[in-house]
């Protein structure tokens, strides 16, 4: 079975670093094709850009079994390759896999993390889906390179909305969609719901609980750590890479550079005096010479 991960982000945020690296490692250890993307290539709505990506590569990959669509905010736990082929093998027989939004908020749908099957039943979602983004109610502004629309938050002219309207709605899909408990794709904490949880998804309030972000934080580091020889070196928002003693590779390597430098300067220094030592030495043993020789005369 033929996995792809997708996220798209343009923001620089330690935090959402950290989390889309920790998928990519992941996904790595586990043959799993993982794809980053700063944009989608159509010029649309960051929003949009993961219905229009998934589009491309259901058409692109046609290889390819499930594409799982990851918000930049979310990530794997407590994470096996068995844990999720069995969560797909369980429902085999649908052809998209999502969740309710996320508490406290009740939207019938959240976008944050869901699945989908590159099978004809997808691919006609998502082609459906393409058609509800209307370009004429978004605004683009060169300058600060922000879209921006009067319309609803996560209503109809946005990605969650636009398939909570239609897409579960249309009977052409409907029987073929089936949303399972929020907790299991996008649950909003590392401590609930464990046994049951393959991904969890801090959107909003709850990736500023520092405390939160804490407790995942420290759950990242051990799964990743524990199925590897790399993990996270983890400084509050900081994130390291490390080999399997824990030392950051970073500061290994900058150590590595210090010692090579310092013996490349005492060669240096070596090859400088040697000369003139020798000399001197020269000099004082034909001078002992000399004065032996004047003493023996």
């Amino acid at each position: 079975m033929k996995i792809l991960v997708l996220q798209i982000e343009d923001r620089d945020d330690p935090l959402l670093n950290k989390f889309m690296k920790s998928n990519e490692m992941i996904c790595k250890q586990n043959d799993m094709e993982y794809i980053f993307l700063k944009k989608s290539l159509k010029p649309v709505p960051p929003y949009w850009a993961k219905v229009y990506e998934i589009h491309r590569l259901m058409n692109e990959k046609k290889d390819i079994d499930y594409i799982l669509w990851v918000d930049s905010d979310a990530f794997f736990v407590n994470f096996t390759k068995e844990r999720l082929l069995n969560f797909l093998n369980k429902y085999k027989d649908y052809s998209f896999i999502g969740t309710p939004d996320i508490p406290p908020w009740t939207e019938k749908f959240n976008a944050g993390v869901f699945v989908i099957k590159n099978d004809q039943i997808g691919k006609a979602m998502v082609d459906k889906w393409v058609t509800y983004y209307h370009k004429n109610v978004w605004n683009y502004n060169p300058e600060t390179q922000k879209w921006k629309t009067d319309a609803t938050w996560a209503g109809v002219e946005y990605e969650q909305g636009s398939f909570s309207t239609h897409i579960l709605e249309d009977p052409n899909f409907s029987k073929k969609i089936i949303l399972i408990p929020y907790y299991y794709l996008n649950n909003h904490n590392c401590g609930d719901h464990q046994d049951e949880t393959l991904l969890v998804h801090l959107a909003g309030a709850y990736k500023k609980d520092q405390n939160n972000v804490n407790i995942c934080s420290k759950k990242l580091l051990n799964d990743v750590s524990n199925s590897s020889n790399e993990g996270f070196a983890n400084y509050g928002n900081i994130i390291l890479l490390v080999d399997k003693e824990g030392y950051p590779k970073a500061l290994k390597v900058l150590l590595y550079t210090i010692i090579i430098i310092f013996v490349i300067i005492l060669i240096m220094l070596i090859f400088k005096f040697t000369p003139s030592i020798t000399t001197k030495i020269s000099k004082t043993k034909l001078s002992k010479i000399t004065l032996k020789h004047s003493l023996k005369k």
